[in-house]
């Protein structure tokens, strides 16, 4: 759905979505499975994307936050997406751009953030407009 109004996301016009990926722990299998999904999706939905940077952040809030802030100072309005593995992760994230004065509010300083999970505090976030998306995972 965000992709379709594409100006909010693509920032620098190029039709390519420059993003980062917070990936759970190195060897873990879900992790994996996680990040090889989102990305399947995104290229069977004819987007074209661009990873920037991708971390292990072992599914931790305090290290996705940490991490993000490092990426904004190195890539800063480069980023235009930031693809979580879990919501305490995006959460994390979007601690590290509220820093920097993004996605509090104002549309034209708001950089999309999902996660996977669908945790109340994400759906809370996402509620405010804070945060893009959560993908609800279903053990059935």
């Amino acid at each position: 759905k965000e992709w379709n109004n594409r100006n909010i996301i693509d920032r620098n016009e190029d039709n390519k979505i420059q993003y980062v990926l917070l990936q759970g722990e190195k060897n873990d299998l879900e992790a994996q499975d996680r990040s090889k999904c989102v990305i399947r999706t995104i290229n069977q939905k004819g987007i074209q994307s661009s990873q920037i940077a991708s971390e292990f952040c072992n599914w931790d809030k305090e290290c996705a936050r940490i991490r993000v802030e490092s990426l904004f100072l190195g890539y800063g309005d480069t980023i235009e997406l930031i693809i979580s593995n879990n919501d305490e992760m995006a959460i994390g994230a979007i601690m590290a751009l509220q820093e920097k004065g993004y996605n509090m509010g104002d549309p034209n300083k708001y950089i999309p953030v999902v996660g996977i999970d669908g945790i109340d505090e994400a759906k809370k976030l996402i509620e405010n407009g804070l945060m893009t998306g959560t993908v609800i995972q279903d053990a059935e």
